[in-house]
């Protein structure tokens, strides 16, 4: 497990009248779903499919939203999935990463 510094792209696909956002992130192995801060909700004009409740590694339960869909680029690769809002520094899960290997 580790983080790496990465650039990435985000677009709402529902929404292409709205510009990409581009920005740095973190690769988190260690890290299932994406998490965006919520300017990137705003800017994206994402809505919240539903509130989830996490557990942070203190233990603390937090209520979030987990929004979608959310297109993701990452150098020639795309992928499509959903993110956790919450926090200030965007980090790429698992899953996303996953989602955008070549078979």
């Amino acid at each position: 497990m580790g983080l790496t510094p990465t650039k990435i792209e985000l677009r709402n696909p529902r929404r292409p009248d709205l510009p990409a956002v581009e920005m740095d992130a973190l690769a988190d192995t260690g890290r299932d779903l994406m998490c965006n801060p919520p300017r990137v909700q705003r800017q994206l004009g994402l809505e919240a499919a539903e509130i989830r409740t996490i557990v942070l590694v203190d233990g603390t339960r937090r209520s979030v939203p987990y929004v979608g869909p959310l297109q993701l680029r990452f150098a020639n690769r795309t992928g499509f999935g959903g993110a956790l809002v919450m926090g200030d520094q965007p980090l790429l899960g698992a899953i996303a990463m996953q989602d955008m290997i070549s078979w």
